[in-house]
């Protein structure tokens, strides 16, 4: 795999940057290696279009993306990164990432932040299953474990945001009654996020219709 950087492109309202300022190149090192650097680091993007793939890795491995899935770079990234034996960082600016200004009627919002909590656990469980794979690497499966909690914790920001009320108190108590909440307690890294996850688990004993 050859990754390479990119700049956030504002169209002239800010200034643009670069997504991954400050990292040096590598030298040809494993995707594992890699993955391990970038989540010690605390930045780690999944963006797919930032990577370039041999077609046979592709195939070999048998790599698809889920149809429908929000964010299903996710998944894609982090198993490829796995998989890798081969990989080199480059940080010359390759692409501009447009950022444009979106706007969305509160029927379309609700939409859209309903595809992106169902997307959002999916990749969540994935995730955990990859991490539950790297026993022999406990280094690695902490560091994955930590970024699968953070990136799933964003699911309560996003029920915040739900114009219809009810959908999102719903969709709280299902996270509980499906055993999501369990899930994210079981690979939560740290006691920050313990008590994070806790806390969402206090507010879904009040949430739903029968509640």
């Amino acid at each position: 795999m050859a990754l390479f950087n990119a700049n956030y492109h504002f169209e002239g309202r800010q200034t643009d940057y670069a997504i991954y300022q400050g990292v040096d190149a590598t030298g040809v090192v494993s995707g594992r290696e890699w993955l391990r650097q970038r989540l010690q680091a605390g930045r780690f993007l999944h963006m797919v279009w930032l990577h370039l793939y041999r077609r046979e890795f592709i195939e070999a491995n048998r790599f698809r993306f889920i149809p429908r899935l929000i964010h299903e770079d996710v998944i894609w990234t982090t198993r490829a990164l796995l998989t890798a034996q081969r990989v080199r960082f480059d940080p010359h600016i390759a692409l501009h990432y447009r950022i444009p200004i979106r706007k969305f009627t509160p029927e379309q919002s609700q939409r859209r932040l309903e595809s992106i909590l169902d997307s959002s656990v999916t990749n969540a469980r994935a995730l955990a299953e990859m991490a539950d794979t790297l026993g022999v690497d406990a280094d690695l499966r902490r560091l994955l474990n930590h970024q699968l909690v953070d990136g799933a914790l964003s699911i309560f920001h996003k029920l915040e945001k739900m114009p219809d009320r009810m959908v999102a108190s719903n969709s709280l108590l299902e996270l509980r009654r499906s055993g999501f909440l369990g899930l994210l307690w079981r690979h939560a890294s740290s006691l920050a996020q313990r008590r994070r996850v806790a806390r969402h688990w206090l507010r879904s004993l009040f949430a739903g219709s029968g509640q």
